[in-house]
């Protein structure tokens, strides 16, 4: 098992209440779709180990978790800025027309019918998503947005952008 099938739920905040809870911040649009889980991820060692989840409470967007066989604040200590994550299968299904950033990478992206390049990675930062793409060795980066993606093309793996001019010429060396 490794982290390619998963997905960043969010990170433990703190420890919580005097009965063993941590309380998470979760990253995700709708935290309230998570109040049912019952296993969460935590790495250790570079892998996703699970542990089970005694019951949940969702405040805005944190979780307030109780896992089994942890009844102390003390034995809670070394999940304090853990990452917590879940698998992949269990993400809300999406409408049509919508998609998940991870399920972007390895797509073409073509620009007016040419291959820029394929997607390598996503930088989620804050208010503007951005898609790494590797340009024959060069990474270029382009807004997550309606105004420059124009078309998703799951079937063909491609991803149609309409570039701002001179974006790409930022990068040419």
């Amino acid at each position: 098992m490794n982290f390619d099938d998963f997905f960043l739920l969010g990170h433990v905040i703190k420890k919580h209440g005097l009965a063993g809870e941590v309380m998470i911040f979760l990253d995700v649009t709708d935290p309230q779709y998570y109040k049912d889980v019952r296993t969460l991820y935590f790495e250790e060692f570079g892998q996703p180990v699970p542990y089970f989840v005694q019951s949940v409470k969702i405040r805005a967007d944190k979780a307030i978790v109780k896992l089994d066989g942890f009844n102390s604040l003390d034995q809670l200590d070394e999940f304090k800025g853990k990452s917590v994550y879940l698998p992949l299968k269990e993400l809300p299904k999406l409408s049509k027309g919508e998609y998940y950033l991870h399920q972007l990478v390895g797509l073409n992206v073509l620009s007016k019918e040419t291959l820029i390049g394929t997607v390598q990675y996503i930088y989620e930062a804050g208010l503007q998503n951005l898609i790494a793409v590797d340009s024959d060795g060069k990474e270029i980066l382009i807004p997550v947005n309606d105004e420059i993606i124009k078309k998703i093309d799951f079937e063909k793996a491609e991803i149609t952008v309409d570039l701002p001019d001179g974006l790409l010429d930022i990068y040419e060396s």
